[in-house]
């Protein structure tokens, strides 16, 4: 449909080109029986009486990952070469490879990014692409951020020079993100935005590690993020300035060095232990786990152990890896705590009474070849640049690791924001974020049909409550944000909403946006207080943590019948029948619980009505 291309045929011999190359520069053999025939002078298959091949490669297919880790599809183990070295992941082979050969634009940013990750187009059309025929950089001479599109360039707000006409609330930036817009946003002259490499740094890993923050989105803990300046950020770091830009911006292979500075894993960060120097660059640590310093796996706390790594080289392990068995008896390393900061760690050592139980917080590759480049550590977040509220939660908040961890910022598509809503829900996800331009013609017309005014996004308040002219919802008359009423604030309004997250205190403003503190009404009894929901003052949910709150739990979660039952009406027990359309309309009236309503429906009626 899309009419003659050899864009197919390209693509298959580039891989063959890919495999020739890695054949040359690695010693492979790949593509050594290629085509695996001869030719006679006609150019015909001389003898097709004994093909020795299953492909033109004259094996079976060629797969990466036999050889290489890679956590996206949960490939944790590398092999060995023949040198005996581990063979690096995917990731880093890849793009260690890449990062040594020119493609720099004339800022010397690395155009490889958008040259490989999708600027093509399915229809086979390659106008536009990035790479020259000859394989150059099709912006050498000019800007990456001025090529044609596709996956990021000139999609999202990062990248979408008319974001400031499409979204008019401010960026909200800490030191790192102003540096940005100060250094690299306008460098030419005219706003393109950022670059690839001004997202995915190492000073994105670096901070990572360096936070001990339990609650980004409130500022509760410790993080060089908010630092005044970068040079401060540096300082908290104990890097330069300089080195600081250097990872920020990187313009030289010397610049983002350091991310592919070897890491020896476990040997290393044991031997902290005993005094000894760090000497690597350290992936983000992923685990806090028991390690007995002895070679007795009895004298772990679970009696099991494995022998760890012969980190001295002398022929024997240096020290157990203790084990714990699970419900099938498989053999688990014993995870005292996902947290790894200095605190959490010291927290789990109290927990160790034996001798030589060491609690000892390690690092990605650890726990997987692939390392940490598509983890937590390894991939950009919200916090690097914006400031508080505008951050992710802490894994502390939303724990999912290996994604999110304790006192870390989360990654952005595995975080949930105002009451359970997923960032992704207002903004898009991470490469389509609101507002986009119009190479990304399908997220323009979804923002654009969601908000009342047509904007193109992020969602305002408009899209999901009912707003004032002001476009904040047309509610709150007496919430404030930093002492700020919001009903005519449209970006105190935003803030706010940043930080009314699911474990955010209704008493604390919603509940006082109509009235007074009366937390002492809130009562299995207070007919008055066990009708908010059915009126349509709050929501159910919001009544269910305002009573655990100050109840301990929802309101009747113990003798329902003679407890919030009561406090509407007298003992009507009788009236439990799903052929009662009163009664099922306590559960979708929000009257109680769903948790209570359940509870009275099975031990009344025995039936839950097929809610």
């Amino acid at each position: 449909a899309a009419g003659d291309s050899d864009w197919y045929s390209r693509l298959k011999a580039a891989a063959v080109s890919m495999l020739a190359v890695h054949d040359q520069e690695h010693d492979t053999s790949f593509t050594a029986n290629f085509p695996g025939v001869t030719l006679d002078a006609n150019g015909n298959l001389s003898d097709t009486s004994d093909i020795p091949q299953n492909t033109r490669l004259g094996h079976e297919v060629v797969l990466c990952h036999r050889c290489h880790a890679d956590n996206v599809i949960a490939v944790l183990k590398s092999a060995y070469g023949p040198d005996g070295n581990l063979i690096p992941p995917l990731t880093e082979a890849i793009h260690r490879n890449h990062q040594n050969n020119p493609f720099m634009d004339s800022n010397n940013r690395n155009g490889g990014c958008q040259g490989c990750h999708p600027a093509h187009r399915s229809d086979g059309d390659m106008t536009g692409y990035p790479i020259t025929e000859l394989g150059l950089n099709a912006q050498s001479a000019g800007d990456n951020r001025d090529a044609a599109g596709g996956c990021f360039v000139g999609r999202d707000v990062h990248s979408n020079r008319n974001r400031n006409a499409d979204a008019t609330t401010p960026s909200h930036m800490n030191a790192v993100g102003q540096w940005l817009v100060d250094n690299v946003v306008s460098d030419s002259g005219t706003d393109k935005g950022i670059w690839c490499t001004n997202c995915h740094t190492q000073l994105s890993q670096e901070m990572w590690k360096a936070d001990n923050w339990s609650d980004p989105v409130n500022n509760v803990g410790t993080t060089v993020r908010n630092a005044p300046t970068l040079a401060d950020v540096a300082a908290g770091l104990g890097i330069t300035e300089a080195q600081a830009i250097a990872w920020l911006d990187p313009k030289t292979n010397a610049d983002t060095a350091a991310i592919w500075t070897p890491d020896p894993g476990l040997c290393d960060h044991v031997a902290t232990l005993f005094g000894a120097p760090a000497s690597w660059q350290q992936d983000g640590m992923v685990a806090t786990i028991e390690v007995n310093l002895s070679t007795d796996p009895t004298q772990c706390s679970s009696g099991l152990g494995v022998p760890g790594p012969d980190c001295n080289g002398d022929g024997s392990p240096d020290f157990i890896i203790c084990d714990t068995a699970d419900g099938d008896g498989d053999l688990s390393v014993n995870i005292l705590d996902f947290c790894t900061t200095g605190d959490c760690v010291a927290a789990a050592q109290a927990t160790l009474t034996g001798p030589g139980q060491a609690a000892v917080p390690v690092p990605f590759s650890a726990a997987s070849d692939g390392r940490d480049h598509w983890l937590s550590p390894g991939e950009p977040h919200c916090a690097d640049c914006h400031a508080s509220p505008y951050v992710e939660q802490s894994g502390s908040q939303n724990p999912f690791p290996p994604f999110n961890y304790p006192r870390k910022p989360a990654l952005f598509r595995y975080t949930r924001g105002h009451q359970d809503i997923t960032c992704q829900g207002c903004h898009e996800s991470i490469h389509g974020l609101y507002p986009t331009t119009a190479i990304d013609t399908t997220s323009q017309a979804q923002a654009a049909d969601l908000n009342a005014d047509g904007s193109l996004g992020p969602l305002k308040c408009g899209a999901c409550h009912d707003a004032n002219a002001d476009g904040v919802m047309d509610w709150t008359d007496k919430l404030t944000y930093n002492g700020q009423p919001i009903k005519a604030d449209f970006d105190a309004a935003v803030s706010w909403m940043h930080t009314y997250t699911d474990e955010a205190d209704p008493t604390a403003s919603v509940c006082t946006n109509c009235h007074s503190d009366k937390s002492s009404e809130v009562a299995p009894n207070k007919e008055e207080w066990l009708e908010h929901a059915m009126k349509g003052r709050v929501s159910r949910a919001t009544m269910d943590k305002v009573e655990t709150a100050l109840l301990g739990g929802v309101s009747g979660a113990t003798n329902p019948l003679t407890t919030v039952c009561q406090g509407c009406h007298g003992d009507n027990s009788s009236d439990v029948s799903c052929a009662n359309a009163k009664w099922k309309a306590h559960l979708t009236e929000g009257r109680v619980s769903a948790s209570v309503w359940e509870a009275v429906a099975n031990a009344v009626a025995g039936d839950t009505c097929g809610y």
